[in-house]
């Protein structure tokens, strides 16, 4: 007789309000994004001008589910 197997579903909301790093210069050619690796998924934000302190406001969704 196989054993029952069970899923264990993880998901995360992750709100980004805004982004700053004190002391960095960015280059002002082009757009740039935010890229976030989180549960073995990537996600990333809009395009978006490349000036500090960026004021991201988005939500990512990332969610993974293990079978035990």
């Amino acid at each position: 007789m196989a054993a029952a197997s069970k899923d264990y579903r993880y998901s995360i909301e992750f709100n980004i309000h805004g982004v700053d790093a004190p002391g960095t210069r960015l280059i002002k050619t082009g757009d740039i994004y935010v890229n976030i690796c989180l549960l073995g998924s990537h996600k990333r934000t809009r395009l978006m001008p490349s000036f500090l302190p960026m004021h991201v406001d988005q939500k990512l969704f990332f969610e993974k589910v293990k079978k035990i």
